[in-house]
């Protein structure tokens, strides 16, 4: 991981040109604007902005239509999962390939976004939250066991506040 060069929130207010130079400076064209209180944020370049943005529709094209080929290369996929995503080792197998599959299927609807990582982002998380049922056999037999219509409690009321 590449350290950005940190300045003051405040110093890009008191002095920006000596700011914008420290960010021409980068080597990465990009400056962590360090806030009290809050998160910090990242200055970048435009020109880096938009390769940067180049390279991930590039590799987000290239990993859907790798997904998209013979049952060989999706094969591979798998088997090359568990290195970029550690948790997919909880998934039962056919999940695996429903993940990947869905994983394409995303990055192949996105790629025209402005910023596709909301949504790539929630499938990501979703998966991995299914893994964690997964990993605990506990939660799994709950979640997935039959309560039957004893167990039926009746209507949830909404919680306080809520509009209907």
């Amino acid at each position: 991981m590449v350290m950005l060069p940190e300045v003051p929130f405040s110093e890009l207010i008191n002095r920006p040109k000596a700011t914008t130079g420290k960010l021409a400076q980068s080597r990465t064209h990009d400056l962590r604007l360090r806030r009290r209180g809050d998160n910090d944020l990242i200055l970048r370049e435009e020109q880096a902005d938009q390769e940067r943005t180049e390279m991930v529709n590039t590799a987000a094209r290239f990993l859907a239509e790798l997904m998209a080929e013979d049952e060989e290369t999706q094969a591979a996929a798998l088997r090359v999962a568990p290195k970029v995503f550690p948790w997919v080792r909880f998934l039962p197998e056919d999940s695996r390939g429903r993940f990947l599959a869905e994983l394409a299927d995303t990055l192949r609807a996105t790629i025209d976004f402005d910023d596709p990582a909301p949504a790539v982002h929630q499938l990501v998380t979703e998966w991995r939250h299914t893994a964690e049922v997964y990993a605990d056999p506990e939660l799994l037999d709950i979640l997935t066991r039959d309560h039957g219509s004893d167990d039926d409690f009746g209507p949830v009321p909404p919680p306080p506040g809520a509009e209907l």
